[in-house]
């Protein structure tokens, strides 16, 4: 069976590398973490992961939104927002993003997380 591959786009590097140990631990395998939206679009766009994990506000020109939308161009991934501020994201901007997309507020503790991600790939 194929290993569910997670792309984590986050800016916060201690944030990155600690929610990466717990996808890994719960049997993910989780590509290194990207902190703009560019890098996201270019990462997804190579490496065509099977659930984006996003934070909204990232370093560079292109948050988090935006990148979700360039994505949804070439890839019809499940893309689970992260964030502090969870007004940021109208109703209006999920309809057009599609089902396959959530907001989680930060902070996100490991088992809602987990149960968020189930909700798009089962578990193996």
């Amino acid at each position: 069976m194929k290993e569910t591959t997670i792309l984590l786009v986050e800016d916060e590097l201690i944030i990155a590398m600690s929610t990466k140990i717990q996808l890994e631990a719960a049997g993910y395998r989780v590509l290194f973490p990207v902190m703009t939206g560019e890098e996201a679009v270019s990462r997804a766009q190579s490496d065509l992961p099977d659930l984006i994990l996003m934070d909204l506000l990232l370093k560079g020109q292109t948050n988090g939104l935006q990148a979700a939308l360039e994505i949804r161009k070439f890839h019809q991934v499940p893309i689970l927002f992260v964030t502090g501020n969870p007004g940021m994201v109208s109703s209006r901007d999920l309809e057009t993003l599609g089902d396959a997309t959530a907001v989680l507020t930060k902070p996100v503790n490991a088992q809602a997380l987990l149960q968020s991600i189930q909700q798009f790939i089962p578990p193996a």
